[in-house]
């Protein structure tokens, strides 16, 4: 694609205006407004994949089923090195 072949409209007073198409600034906002758009459909698509699984796992916790405050052992080493690191430090100043 050229900036000959880009259409950038433009929010005016009467309307919408037309940017020239040989222009770079046309060129430019073009693309910056595609990739604004497709940032903000990502984020708001995994906002709310964020938000289901959170609702779920509140569910599931309100079961209890699963002991209150488990790690996993595999999939959550790093923040158990963590608690761990934490509690030393913590300890160690007692």
């Amino acid at each position: 694609m050229v900036a000959a072949d880009v259409v950038v409209l433009v929010p005016a007073a009467a309307g919408w205006a037309e940017l020239p198409r040989k222009s770079f600034a046309g060129y430019l906002i073009y693309f910056v407004i595609a990739f604004v758009a497709d940032w903000m459909e990502m984020y708001n698509k995994t906002f709310q994949e964020d938000t289901d699984v959170v609702l779920a796992q509140q569910a599931g916790l309100r079961s209890n089923l699963v002991p209150y405050g488990r790690l996993l052992p595999k999939s959550e080493s790093p923040i158990r090195h963590f608690h761990r690191l934490v509690y030393h430090a913590l300890s160690a100043g007692v």
